[in-house]
């Protein structure tokens, strides 16, 4: 089974990964690393990993359709809030409650903000990040 999750990342880019398992039970292995590309960047490198069908899932599929194989409508609709706090409610329940401390954002790339100011002073700003006190 192959899984191509794919968020849009904004400025007509996605943030994108590709996994897959064998069989079901079995572990998700990374294929392609998550990474901000360009949509049909990320579908080249994924038909250059396998042939098999893969199943695009989220919102990047629904911003840049076009760019996706015709097979890639999405599986299924956007997640809601009261989704995400059933599956958190889920994983504590077998998994028990996650480290605090390891709960960091992580940007992926630089603030529209960030982009222009650099462009504006010519400066070289590195992306912003969450620091523990």
């Amino acid at each position: 089974e192959w899984v191509a999750v794919v968020n849009d990342a904004r400025n007509h880019q996605v943030y994108c990964g590709l996994y897959h398992r064998g069989k079901a039970e079995t572990p998700w292995h990374t294929i392609l690393s998550p990474a901000v590309l360009d949509a049909v960047t990320f579908v080249q490198q994924v038909k250059s990993q396998t042939n098999a069908h893969v199943h695009f899932v989220g919102t990047g599929v629904q911003a840049y359709l076009k760019d996706f194989p015709p097979s890639s409508q999405p599986l299924w609709p956007l997640p809601l809030a009261t989704h995400i706090y059933e599956l958190g409610i889920i994983h504590h329940k077998h998994h028990g409650g996650d480290d605090i401390a390891m709960l960091a954002p992580e940007y992926v790339r630089r603030s529209a903000a960030e982009l222009n100011l650099n462009f504006k002073y010519n400066l070289n700003l590195a992306p912003t990040a969450a620091k523990f006190r």
